[in-house]
């Protein structure tokens, strides 16, 4: 028996540019040339991603239940900043968009500083790795 294609096959736009020869080089080339580039920008959220710290027992991964009650006990974030629950536990800081990236790095910041004290309260620290 002959082998048979049974998914239709992708047709590539002439104009893609990942018909190259080297498909991860023409993929590189593309990004830097369209992300790394000058532009007038535009609307910038951030996010951030945080690791929770059982301040009395660091070596302690908190239940998820634990991180359930804590977020829905934490403050309204004043920059408008979401916290939500990342499947691992890992609790998200997400600013709205803001005009511009310092405007966004700002509201992060102050959001930051808000749920850190509100951690901090609650007995736990925030690891912003990984």
């Amino acid at each position: 028996m002959t082998a048979q294609r049974v998914t239709p096959s992708v047709e590539r736009a002439p104009d893609d540019p990942l018909l190259g020869a080297d498909p991860v080089e023409a993929a590189r080339a593309h990004v830097a040339g369209q992300a790394l580039t000058e532009s007038p920008g535009g609307r910038v959220g951030l996010e951030l991603e945080l690791h929770l710290v059982d301040l009395a027992a660091p070596a302690r991964r908190p239940a998820w239940n634990e991180i359930e009650r804590l977020v829905a006990g934490l403050p309204a974030m004043p920059s408008g900043s979401s916290v939500t629950v990342e499947p691992g536990g890992q609790v998200e800081l997400s600013t709205p968009p803001g005009a511009d990236v310092v405007e966004a790095v700002t509201a992060l910041r102050t959001d930051r500083e808000v749920l850190g004290t509100a951690l901090v309260e609650a007995g736990f620290g925030a690891a912003p790795v990984g």
